[in-house]
């Protein structure tokens, strides 16, 4: 049950008896842990291939129901009676444009729904399931929650580590067990709900809320800091330079992807061979459609899809494995807090104090997790073609992890200091 259905999408290793007593052996306690979750299947950002792309993104109808509440929750929409004049009488009315928890934004003029409906790409007509752009897919909900089954399977009842239920702090502030974050984007909140709902399934009346923090724009870490006037011309320089080393593999996938009809048109429209971007604007269009099925599976395979994963790492990858002045302007400040979480898990656990948070769960997006993955990876294989890097270090999937785990040797004692 833990294998993928494509390469586009994360899978999890068994939590088998050898892998635990591997992995975990009695000598070992956990002290720590910090998960960094990409967000679950969603619809593609933009619709840049009309004439292939549906209309229309019929895969929400769970989702839909369950985003009213939350927008009622944090405040983006008002009951129809405290609408402006003219609007009353029509159910939820939204107060403004959402800043906080954006969309991706869409075009509505090419997909405005016709008189209450939206006809699927199946020539059905669900107007209840018709998605936003960027918005986290019913097949993306399910992916998030069974992160979170594997995480309490882990984490509660093969380790013992979290409680079978959320903790209780002595005041009425939220539990102390979990940190977490998710940036502004409606489909990481979402992503970290479905995450805790498979974590904690069926919560008592009256139990502990949990606390999700979301910075401003200028504040985040979780993404890159566009305003930093240094990090792009740097990071574009050293992107063309692993960019040469794989150029003949660049024009050999730009060719095979024109022969797919479904992406001929948008390969055509941008021009991506002269600029360079073909894998990573892929990743969004033929990805999205993939993994929903709504790509020909003759024409486009795992294989293929494999070969953009990883000419996605070339082009955002090995540039921070090569420099580490790329790296730190790219992903230093998370790692930093990344480096404060586990000092002070440390010397809380050093003085025999509750650890608070135990765990950590950020959810964030590919820009997040593929650099981490290369400041933590080794350069060895970054000369060699893009076809040979690790598998590991392939482009992170919808729905892909990363943990980071404090472990402590329960048979050693902390040195003097």
């Amino acid at each position: 049950e833990n294998t993928p259905l494509n390469v586009a999408q994360a899978r999890l290793p068994s939590l088998t008896p050898e892998f635990v007593a591997k992995n975990y052996p009695s000598f070992l306690s956990v002290v720590q842990v910090l998960i960094v979750n990409r967000n679950g299947e969603r619809v593609a950002l933009k619709h840049t291939a009309t004439g292939t792309l549906p209309k229309n993104w019929n895969l929400c109808a769970q989702g839909n129901l369950a985003q009213v509440g939350f927008q009622k929750a944090v405040g983006l929409l008002a009951p129809s009676s405290d609408a402006p004049p003219g609007m009353q009488g029509q159910g939820q009315t939204p107060l403004c444009k959402p800043r906080m928890f954006e969309m991706a934004m869409r075009d509505t003029s090419g997909l405005a729904r016709e008189s209450g409906t939206a006809p699927a790409s199946d020539g059905s007509r669900a107007p209840a399931a018709m998605c936003e752009f960027g918005q986290l897919t019913d097949l993306g909900r399910q992916s998030m929650t069974a992160l979170g089954v594997y995480l309490r399977a882990l984490y509660v009842d093969a380790l013992g580590f979290l409680p079978p239920a959320p903790r209780r702090p002595a005041s009425d502030s939220p539990t102390n067990d979990l940190y977490l974050r998710a940036t502004r984007f409606t489909r990481t909140f979402e992503s970290l709900q479905h995450v805790l709902g498979g974590l904690y399934p069926a919560l008592e009346p009256g139990s502990p809320v949990f606390r999700v923090n979301v910075r401003p724009a200028e504040h985040e870490t979780l993404m890159n800091d566009r305003r930093c006037k240094r990090m792009q011309p740097l990071f574009g320089e050293f992107k063309k330079r692993c960019l040469a080393l794989h150029s003949d593999e660049r024009r050999q996938l730009y060719a095979d992807m024109r022969k797919v009809p479904a992406l001929r048109e948008h390969l055509d429209s941008k021009g991506l061979l002269e600029d360079s971007r073909i894998s990573t604007t892929m990743l969004d269009v033929a990805f999205s459609e993939y993994v929903h099925g709504l790509l020909p599976p003759d024409a486009v395979n795992d294989a293929l899809l494999t070969r953009t994963l990883q000419l996605a790492s070339a082009e955002h990858m090995l540039p921070l494995w090569k420099s580490t002045a790329v790296a730190r302007l790219r992903i230093g400040h998370l790692l930093r807090e990344f480096a404060a979480s586990v000092a002070a898990a440390v010397e809380m656990d050093r003085a025999g104090r509750d650890q608070q948070p135990k765990m950590a769960i950020y959810s964030a997006h590919d820009a997040t997790i593929a650099p981490l993955l290369a400041t933590l990876g080794s350069d060895a294989e970054s000369a060699k073609p893009a076809a040979s890097l690790l598998p590991e270090m392939l482009w992170p999937p919808f729905g892909s992890s990363l943990r980071v785990e404090l472990l402590k040797d329960a048979q050693s004692p902390y040195p003097p200091v």
